[in-house]
């Protein structure tokens, strides 16, 4: 029998056809060829499951999603149709959750199978459930974060706020002037080091000599233990002689003393009884303070004493002295191997401070004049901040001996 061309057109176009439809569900997972076994899975949400997502049993696959539809409930829940090849059975117990299969987030159907004697029948619903996948986790793990960030961040910003309605204009003022009375403090206090070494070092044999006279002393001490031991052995025989004496007699011995006394006999009695010499020794106590202040505002009035020199005592007359003009007077403070600040407040009170060099050393002196009385207040006022203050002489501006200043006149 002979087809016709028409025929044999109709038969290509039925080959094509089954081929592409073949075709079509090859590509999409479905091979027409092969049996298959219809199951059905509800969800609350598919979390981006669609049409043809893969089914997979430990990592292979062997199904795929052919449908995604909302339930007859209208709750809003879903029902999957999964269509699982070949001759697999699914155990009862399992179950169908949907997963990730990438970091993408594409989802499939991850059969869970439980083994078992049991099997669910083609179009019976398997026990749902949905895995976390890796950016839920993350998500999960990064809102506490956030919500302790976002806390954080609202704690700063009022901590930040509250230090700047601290750190007002005047609060700054404040500041800078406190760091700068703190670096003005440090400066002072470096300068005044610098003095207590300069002193330290000009007295350090002193120091040494000081010392020296401990170490002596204490060996003296030593040395004398046996006195005292001796001395702790008569004052105990003292104690027991006093405690054997009559005491008793002492005492009588004692009140009639008082009583004759208390009765204005005797010299003592007259002394203490006589209200007259009372008045009289009282007046005469405030004459004698009144001559001491008058002695001690006008100490020129009761004495005229020459100058003389005994070492570091001077003892000067109030007569006059140096009347040619021919030497000049002053106070000096101290020597010191290195200069220090006429600003010092050591210096204060005194009045104009001089600095000379005499080799290695500066010299620093207070107060100049002829006339050496004129200098008593100076000294005074030094000798508080220098113990070792005194009056020097100088002649054509150099030193020369106080004593030979004062007996020229």
């Amino acid at each position: 029998m002979k087809l016709s061309k028409y025929t044999k057109l109709g038969l290509l176009v039925i080959c094509c056809l089954v081929i592409i439809i073949w075709g079509i569900n090859y590509l999409k997972g479905i091979d027409i060829l092969k049996s298959s076994t219809t199951y059905y899975a509800t969800y609350d949400r598919v979390d981006g499951l669609v049409k043809s997502s893969t089914v997979i049993v430990n990592g292979f696959q062997v199904g795929i999603v052919q449908d995604v539809a909302f339930s007859d409930k209208n709750d809003g829940s879903f029902i999957v149709e999964i269509s699982v090849e070949g001759d697999l059975k699914i155990s009862k117990g399992s179950t169908a959750a949907i997963a990730s299969s990438d970091l993408l987030g594409t989802k499939i159907i991850k059969l869970n199978l439980k083994p078992g004697d049991t099997y669910y029948e083609e179009d019976d619903t398997i026990p749902s459930l949905i895995e976390t996948d890796i950016l839920s986790d993350i998500g999960g793990q990064i809102m506490p974060i956030k919500d302790k960030a976002e806390k954080v961040l609202t704690s700063l910003d009022s901590t930040l706020s509250a230090v700047n309605s601290i750190l007002n204009a005047e609060t700054q003022d404040n500041l800078k002037k406190a760091i700068a009375h703190t670096s003005s403090t440090m400066e002072n206090l470096e300068k005044v080091s610098g003095q207590l070494n300069s002193i330290l070092s000009n007295k350090e044999d002193g120091i040494s000599n000081i010392i020296t006279n401990f170490e002596t002393l204490s060996e003296s001490l030593a040395e004398s233990s046996d006195d005292f031991s001796e001395i702790s052995t008569n004052l105990a025989s003292l104690s027991d002689s006093l405690a054997n004496a009559n005491i008793k007699s002492l005492t009588d011995d004692m009140a009639e003393v008082m009583a004759k006394i208390n009765a204005g006999e005797g010299s003592a009695g007259k002394l203490i009884n006589d209200e007259e010499l009372y008045n009289n020794l009282t007046e005469m106590s405030n004459s004698l303070d009144e001559l001491l202040k008058d002695f001690k505002e006008n100490p020129s009035k009761y004495i005229n004493l020459t100058a003389v020199d005994f070492g570091k005592d001077i003892y000067i007359s109030s007569s006059d002295i140096n009347k040619d003009g021919e030497y000049t007077f002053k106070v000096k403070l101290m020597e010191s191997s290195e200069a220090i600040a006429m600003s010092n407040p050591l210096f204060d009170g005194l009045g104009n401070i001089s600095e000379e060099k005499d080799g290695k050393n500066y010299i620093y002196t207070a107060g100049s004049s002829p006339n050496i009385e004129e200098l008593s207040d100076i000294l005074s006022e030094a000798k508080k901040s220098f113990p070792s203050a005194q009056i020097i002489a100088l002649k054509n501006g150099k030193e020369v001996k106080l004593s030979k200043a004062i007996k020229k006149h």
